[in-house]
């Protein structure tokens, strides 16, 4: 056993899990060849030596604290040109930490307090960057061409004294140069009470004092409004009482920026532009103005001895109205390991495409506006929104909706999206006249869409259903799998992966963490994931559950309560199942054994005789 002073490298894959999700085999390959042609080279060249590895990260040590940061800075900026042509979603970036102090090496292991702060420091990296403690600063200084960011001291588990830390800033105009760490400034005025209320069931913190606040005004605005919904996440106030949690809270910022930045229907305005409104006095209006957006992030960090409270609101920044808030709270010891997956939450909440955050809030504005005066975008939400109601009068309404939308804008390649939505829908609500001709339309448009915008993916979501009608499984398959490799972030795109992709591979654990993450992200929303659950439960022959949570779901569409009446009936629960066959043979008078099965393609054909069987003896006509 020696014991010695070394400068030890931590680095980590940023947001592996996600990664390995949306791309197992690819993730892998190139995170292999990362090792072999630039990780592993580098650490040689600067004399460093490998001590463990993991399959998203490793740490290293180096006789010197100058070699290990140049090291870190060589990986970064070659990772970054090696993966410029990867898709945000499937992008490998590295979070990296270094620390100069005690560690023992034992038997070709490595260990100490030396060691516990360099993860502790990486788990503090931006995506991409590199943070380092106070004792290898001090050794540093002007031995290597970068710059610094001092964010002040961090309390690190056990170890009795703060740990100073620093970011490494690579841009050529802050070489040699160290900003020091900002001192708390008087917060904007607009946002200086934190009162917690209770709002529609979740916490709306500090709003109930905004009694003040003045809406933006769109003719002062220093950029017209994109044609997608705009947003900005302003830097989150440090509440803690010693002002600690500063750099916490930048960094989770910067990560929620990106992971918006993801999200194809957002125009998301840059870190940089919303942190330089950090120290001014101006009003959620008139940073509204300044930046061209209408809807504003806000939020709080608040660091207690062992929990850290995080507090989130979503603002309209034209109408002065809050669309939504919410809390959450961790041990401080775990925030470091949970802050990708809490990252991507909010990124969900505030973004995505299900019942919630801007897109809620879009949609119901739309509802008030006349045809003729939305955009592109705006009519094809208005039509999305009429056909979710999953029945033939909503379908209709998008059919409609979608018709004057390509005739107005015929190389809007969603257009074609809500057409072929409304073509599907037809068949698949049971009431279309020529399933034949509809089905061909369905296709025709589908295609249309990828045509004219091949990372749509949306397009390819509903070309996934055109060949769930058509019965052509490996094709349905293959167009869940692309929408979900373009966006992984929608809630109906990640409803239909589980159940096309994963079902289909009999997957079903994998299938249900999605779906129950969803439930989580989307709480009360009307997208049959409860019934989707529920299908996979009564697959699995676990009829009390398919019960259980198909009676939690909200949308009453033949298209999910017969997975409910077959469970029912398997349940011993025979009342409930003949009245579940009496609402669907009311909403659609033709619809039989054959309808049931021809839209259950996900599922394996023992499942559906079994379900189909139920049905028909709870009085479902056989066809």
């Amino acid at each position: 056993m020696e014991r010695r002073l070394s400068a030890i490298l931590v680095a980590d894959i940023v947001g592996y899990s996600r990664l390995m999700e949306v791309d197992e085999t690819g993730t892998l390959e190139r995170q292999k060849l990362h090792r072999k042609e630039l990780v592993d080279p580098a650490i040689k060249q600067f004399k460093g030596r490998i001590f463990k590895t993991t399959g998203d990260g490793l740490l290293a040590e180096f006789p010197s604290v100058v070699d290990a940061v140049q090291c870190a800075v060589q990986i970064q900026h070659a990772m970054d040109n090696r993966e410029s042509g990867a898709l945000g979603e499937k992008r490998i970036r590295y979070r990296i930490g270094i620390n100069l102090g005690d560690v023992i090496v034992d038997e070709g292991d490595i260990y100490g307090d030396g060691v516990n702060i360099a993860a502790r420091l990486e788990a503090m990296a931006a995506p991409g960057g590199i943070t380092i403690s106070g004792t290898a600063y001090d050794h540093l200084k002007a031995n290597v061409d970068v710059g610094y960011e001092a964010l002040g001291e961090v309390q690190v588990k056990n170890i009795e004294t703060p740990v100073r830390v620093y970011r490494v800033v690579t841009d050529s105009k802050s070489i040699g140069m160290t900003v020091p760490a900002r001192r708390r400034t008087k917060p904007v005025p607009l946002i200086m009470a934190a009162a917690a209320i209770a709002f529609v069931g979740i916490v709306s913190f500090w709003w109930s004092s905004q009694t003040d606040f003045q809406p933006a005004d769109q003719a002062r605005m220093a950029f017209d409004l994109p044609d997608k919904p705009s947003v900005t996440v302003l830097p989150f106030r440090d509440l803690s009482a010693d002002g600690d949690a500063k750099f916490l809270a930048d960094k989770f910022v910067t990560s929620l920026i990106t992971e918006l930045s993801f999200l194809p229907d957002l125009f998301v305005i840059a870190s940089n532009s919303s942190f330089a409104l950090r120290d001014t006095e101006l009003s959620l209006g008139e940073i509204s103005e300044r930046l061209g957006v209408r809807y504003l992030v806000q939020g709080s960090f608040d660091k207690k001895e062992s929990s850290l409270r995080i507090d989130v609101q979503l603002v309209d920044g034209l109408v002065g109205n809050l669309i939504w808030s919410k809390r959450y709270e961790r041990p401080i010891e775990d925030f470091f390991q949970l802050q990708d997956e809490l990252i991507r939450d909010i990124a969900l909440e505030v973004g995505g495409r299900g019942e919630s955050g801007i897109f809620r809030a879009e949609r119901r504005r739309f509802q008030q506006i006349s045809n003729d005066d939305l955009t592109a975008l705006q009519l094809f939400e208005k039509a999305t929104q009429a056909f979710f109601k999953y029945t033939r009068e909503g379908n209709e309404t998008n059919g409609e909706i979608a018709r004057d939308l390509v005739s107005r804008f015929p190389q809007f390649s969603r257009g074609y999206v809500a057409l072929a939505y409304f073509h599907f829908g037809r068949i698949w609500f049971g009431y279309s006249p020529d399933a034949e001709s509809d089905l061909a339309a369905c296709f025709e448009n589908a295609d249309k869409a990828v045509a004219l915008h091949a990372q749509e993916y949306l397009a390819h979501w509903v070309l996934g259903y055109c060949n769930v009608v058509a019965r052509r499984v490996p094709e349905a398959m293959s167009a869940f799998e692309r929408a979900h490799e373009l966006n992984p972030h929608d809630i109906l795109v990640r409803r239909d992966f589980a159940m096309h992709v994963l079902v289909r591979q009999e997957k079903y654990e994998e299938a249900l963490d999605i779906l129950h993450a969803s439930l989580r992200l989307a709480p009360g929303q009307n997208n049959f994931t409860n019934m989707q659950i529920s299908s996979i439960y009564f697959i699995l022959g676990d009829y009390a559950k398919a019960v259980e949570f198909g009676q939690r779901e909200q949308m009453r569409s033949i298209l999910g309560i017969g997975w409910l009446g077959a469970a029912y009936w398997k349940n011993g629960q025979k009342e409930q199942a003949r009245s579940i066959v009496e609402e669907i043979m009311k909403a659609a008078p033709d619809y039989n054994r054959q309808t049931f099965a021809a839209t259950r393609l996900y599922a394996p054909v023992e499942a559906i005789e079994r379900a189909s069987e139920a049905l028909v003896a709870a009085g479902l006509p056989e066809g």
